[in-house]
């Protein structure tokens, strides 16, 4: 009997202590762009040329409930919001055709569609060995599924391992961002305080670099068939009730 005393104590000093959980408001604004180039032109014969730039555009707030231990920080929005969008636009768009003396054909213009994401949930989380925060925002299960073909969203992906870039184009579609932050950060927030991070995403859209601040960062324009990039901006702010 006198040995259980010990074995609780070593299972109090092997076990992280949960700090206590707290209400907050978690709020994501922006978003990002897929910009991907088609270009087609012939001499003197039918070709098309344009820019597909295919966006998740977001306005979201939720409240959430902020718990973990020193390594872990859970905040999740029990409910889905309104507030997302995935937007599709053809720009840019050129044709050549036949040259005379033969008769021109016609050619069709691609009609790529977006619409409104019916509910979506975020949440903060840890991940990687330096047990950073992330952003974590999933499409619902509602949501539309996206136009394909030359109206289909490109695969995007960034430099971060554990990071993950999306369109929101169809439901359980995610979009996981590093905040650059450990998660003390989030467990010792003071009653009102807010944690704000600015995120930039930028570079070809099979590396893109997400940089955090104000730092300036050049966009980019694709050039040539087949090139892709992405562009997005997006801010996230916590604020414990």
């Amino acid at each position: 009997m006198r040995r259980l005393p010990l074995l609780v104590l070593l299972l109090a000093v092997a076990l992280p202590a949960s700090a206590d959980a707290y209400k907050a408001t978690l709020t994501v604004q922006g978003g990002l762009t897929a910009k991907l180039s088609y270009d087609k032109l012939l001499e003197c014969s039918p070709g098309q040329s344009w820019t597909l730039s295919t966006s998740a555009d977001m306005n979201l707030k939720a409240r959430v409930e902020v718990s973990g231990t020193g390594t872990f920080v859970s905040a999740y929005s029990p409910k889905q919001i309104k507030g997302a969008k995935h937007a599709k636009q053809i720009s840019g768009y050129s044709e050549t055709n036949f040259c005379a003396p033969f008769a021109p054909v016609e050619q069709i213009k691609p009609k790529c569609q977006g619409f409104t994401v019916p509910g979506a949930r975020v949440a903060l989380t840890t991940k990687g060995a330096s047990k950073k925060l992330y952003l974590a925002l999933n499409a619902g299960p509602g949501t539309p599924q996206e136009q394909g073909g030359l109206c289909a969203t490109p695969t995007m992906k960034a430099t971060d391992p554990n990071a993950i870039l999306s369109a929101l184009q169809w439901g359980g579609q995610a979009l996981t961002l590093p905040l650059d932050l450990r998660t003390r950060s989030a467990l010792t927030l003071g009653h009102g305080k807010k944690l704000i991070r600015r995120l930039r995403i930028v570079g070809p859209c099979d590396a893109a670099q997400i940089t955090h601040g104000k730092a300036e960062v050049t966009p980019l324009n694709p050039l040539e068939d087949g090139d892709c990039i992405v562009d997005g901006a997006i801010n996230v702010e916590l604020k414990r009730l």
